[in-house]
């Protein structure tokens, strides 16, 4: 499993103990007062690319759902996958890959 520190992770707080964490570009999770995940992003270019990673991952079951929209988190994207239940398989290897 990939672990990043707090310290290396830039976040923005969004209201008292909810954050939104900057994994990469194209990768934030937002964390509840807890630490717990509730929501993963993914950004992307076009609508058809996102189209597809969710299909993808909701085919392997690597989320528990997912929605396509227009960027509200990942600004320097068009288009972003908002999931729900992301997979820390999934995560911790596209983290990998966008850090390689």
């Amino acid at each position: 499993m990939l672990t990043l520190s707090s310290s290396q992770i830039p976040f923005i707080q969004l209201s008292e103990g909810w954050y939104l964490n900057i994994i990469t570009q194209r990768i934030a999770t937002i964390t509840a007062p807890h630490g717990e995940i509730k929501t993963t992003y993914f950004g992307f270019e076009d609508k058809e690319k996102a189209e597809q990673f969710k299909q993808s991952i909701m085919n392997k079951k690597l989320c528990f759902s997912a929605k396509v929209r227009h960027s509200e988190r990942l600004t320097l994207f068009n288009w972003e996958v908002k999931v729900w239940g992301c997979s820390q398989n999934l995560l911790d290897n596209l983290v990998k890959r966008c850090l390689a």
